[in-house]
């Protein structure tokens, strides 16, 4: 969009709104004689006319200025992201923007989503196991190398970002004096960017102060602790009895998941059908709904293939961003969706257990059953989980 605004040309600023230069020709002539000029020179005069006449030169209203800064990043996110890394060498110096940051779905991951699956072995009762419990276990399970207790140092350490924060000096967009009437396109582009820039430091001056918050609360933990947080997150990926998460590629993108285990459902004429374990995940981008992401068939699931939305119960509602009490929610309705949700009798969901094989269209479940006395089951080793239907 700046591009636009880099010519020779003079643009109107008027009503919060940029008015760019109208190329006349006949036909616009004829419409605007249809329309009408009133003796200021304005179209449709009020706050924001839609037609300026100044100088005798035509203006049409072109794009709102406030949306516009509010929204820029998304507009031209090149321009953007370039104007935030020169805020940062400008102002923040030493530190970039991603030198102070911890990702937040991992930590609700490891905190919060996790612990709540995760069960230790007690004499008297599962205990539910804490963060810092499922730390100690990969501390066990792995040797981290010794540079990520290098960053865990730095990252301890909030008292060099406090004294950064307090010195921290830059325009404000209040300080920023604002244009109007006939200017210089090239003006305006400055002087947008330098209001960007304001509305730059100011969020990021905000970001920061809350990963300052952050990084304090990492100061009461272990350094260790910090130093394995630090490893996960590089490695993207890890999984303690039955619960885990990954990364999607290289993005920011995390699923959490839990495993089912192997387990049987009936079918209408009360035959068994052994199911194998699949991971139950929810993804910390978009709306919080509960996936297979293995390739698996279940009568609530569509088809036969990988990353498969789970068919749950019409009054879940899920929630819109990610956050550990949400990502429960929803894998519980999931896991419960595939153990409990298939009723024997009527046959729910999208396939049916009993379908044969020349029914169009439907997935055959065959190769599942199982005896009725199958020493898995008699044992107990695996369960019947629609047995109240």
């Amino acid at each position: 969009m700046l591009q636009i605004l880099q010519s020779e040309t003079k643009v109107f600023i008027g009503s919060g709104f940029i008015y760019l230069p109208l190329l006349f020709d006949p036909s616009i002539e004829e419409e605007i004689r249809a329309y009408g000029l009133d003796s200021s020179g304005y179209l449709n005069n009020g706050q924001s006319p839609r037609l300026i006449k100044v100088r005798g030169e035509y203006f049409v209203k072109s794009l709102a200025i406030s949306p516009l800064l509010n929204t820029y990043e998304k507009v031209d996110p090149e321009t953007y992201e370039y104007l935030r890394s020169m805020v940062f060498s400008k102002f923040l110096r030493s530190l970039s923007p991603g030198s102070i940051s911890m990702d937040e779905e991992l930590l609700a991951i490891v905190f919060q989503v996790m612990p709540h699956f995760i069960r230790k072995k007690n004499r008297l009762r599962r205990k539910r196991i804490t963060g810092e419990e499922i730390l100690d276990l990969i501390w066990r399970k792995v040797s981290i190398p010794p540079r990520f207790h290098d960053e865990a140092a730095k990252l301890s350490d909030t008292a060099s970002i406090q004294k950064k924060l307090r010195t921290f000096s830059g325009p404000r967009p209040a300080d920023e004096p604002s244009l109007s009437g006939l200017v210089p396109a090239q003006s305006f582009r400055q002087w947008f960017l330098r209001a960007l820039e304001s509305r730059i430091l100011e969020h990021e001056k905000t970001r920061l102060a809350d990963l300052l918050y952050n990084r304090e609360r990492f100061s009461r933990l272990q350094r260790r602790y910090i130093a394995i947080l630090l490893f996960v997150k590089e490695i993207g990926a890890f999984e303690i009895s039955g619960c885990g998460f990954f990364r999607n590629g290289n993005s920011s993108e995390y699923y959490v998941y839990v495993r089912t285990g192997r387990y049987a459902l009936k079918d209408f004429y009360r035959r068994l059908y052994l199911f194998p374990d699949c991971r139950v995940a929810v993804s910390t981008y978009g709306p919080v709904v509960p996936y297979v992401i293995d390739r698996y068939k279940h009568p609530f699931l569509k088809g036969h293939d990988k990353m498969q939305k789970i068919c749950v119960r019409g009054d879940f509602i899920p929630a819109e961003r990610f956050n550990a009490s949400a990502a429960i929610q929803a894998l519980e309705e999931g896991v419960s969706a595939l153990f409990h949700g298939y009723n024997s009798r009527r046959g729910n969901g999208y396939n049916r257990l009993d379908a044969m094989k020349f029914e169009k269209n439907s997935i055959v479940f065959e190769e599942y059953r199982i005896p009725l006395d199958d020493p898995r089951v008699v044992s107990g080793e695996v369960e019947v989980k629609n047995d109240f239907y």
